[in-house]
This record gives structure tokens, sequence and C-alpha cells, in this order.
């Protein structure tokens, strides 16, 4: 009875017939490898296509949301079809991340929020919120369909809650408040490192 060592050695001298200068310990070498690689076992336990389990979604916003900010998502998900839990998760399946997109957007043009204020509604970084309106931005210019969701969501929410639009010479008031500190703590730093 042949062991598969036999077996591989025997295949191994057949294909190297065509080398003339082929000498034992090249088959030896070549016969410790294949087995070595015979060796190593295939991973059983992952499947592979639909029979897959799903992971359960983790859901982590670093604050409670207030009812006004819960009602706001939850018309957003409804007009949207998608579960309020797939939009508060880690998800990142397309429509899921746009309807997030569209709510992380709204609340800052809209509401004015700050970034570090969404990163902890929605459990992110603040550097994800930045990215966000910046994608918003540029999908609003390149993706119609985007631009129709997008200002269609907005204007359901405008519908069911009007209360909450804040006037846009409010927000334009503030902006330039928030300016005018901004230049006058540049000015005092300023002052400082010059003296």
């Amino acid at each position: 009875m042949q062991t598969i060592r036999n077996i591989v050695e025997i295949v191994v001298k057949e294909c190297s017939k065509d080398m003339p200068d082929v000498d034992t310990w090249y088959v030896d070498k070549t016969v410790t490898k294949i087995l070595a690689l015979e060796a190593i076992k295939p991973y059983k336990n992952r499947s592979f296509g639909s029979n897959k389990k799903k992971k359960p979604i983790k859901i982590k916003p670093y604050r409670r949301m207030t009812v006004d900010e819960l009602k706001i998502v939850q018309i957003a998900c409804d007009y949207n079809h998608y579960e309020f839990n797939s939009v508060i998760s880690n998800s990142r399946k397309r429509g899921v991340v746009e309807v997030r997109m569209i709510l992380m957007c709204f609340f800052y043009y809209y509401r004015a929020y700050t970034y570090s204020e969404l990163g902890k509604m929605f459990g992110r970084d603040h550097s994800t919120i930045i990215h966000n309106t910046g994608t918003h931005e540029d999908l609003l210019d390149s993706d119609s369909m985007y631009a129709i969701k997008y200002f269609n969501t907005i204007s359901r929410i405008k519908e069911e809650m009007p209360h909450l639009f804040i006037a846009k010479d409010t927000l334009e008031n503030q902006s330039a408040e928030y300016a005018k500190i901004k230049a006058e703590r540049k000015a005092k730093r300023n002052k400082h490192a010059v003296s």
C-alpha cells in the first residue's frame, strides 16, 4: 500500500522528467512543501451565502435623544421606509447611510446643532459628521435622486413639525455673532502671543 508521501514523490518525479538537472534533493524539498500544504486544514466553521447568521444590530448613542429629536428621526424613517434601529445603528447600507446623512444635515442646517452635539446624538465622532455634511453637499450637486429624497424628507418634517424650524435670519445672526466672538478671541491670542 502506498502512502501519501510515496504518491506525491511519484507525481513530482513524473512532472520533473522533462527537466534535465533534477536531483533527489529537489524532489524531497518539493514533496515536503506539498505535504506541509496538505497538512493545513481548511477553515470549516465559516459559512458562505444566504445561510450566514446575521449579526445583531448594535445601537450606541452617547446621549438620549429628546422627544422632538426622536419624532424627527421617526418621521424620516417612516418616510424613507427604514426602521428606527437600523438608522441609529452602525449599518453601512447605502439607503440607511443616506437617511442618517439627511438627519444629520437637517439637525446641522435647520436646528443649528454643532458637530460634537450631533456626534454624541448619533454615537459617532465629530469628524464623521463633518465628512457626512461634505458628502451631503456633493450628493446634492451630483445625485438628483438623493436631492429629491432630501428635500422631500425635509418638507415632510416641516409639514408635521413646523414649530421646530428656526427662522433663517436667526441662524444668520447666530453665525455672525459666532464669527465676531471668534475674531475677538483670535485678536486676544495674537495680543498675548506678541507680549
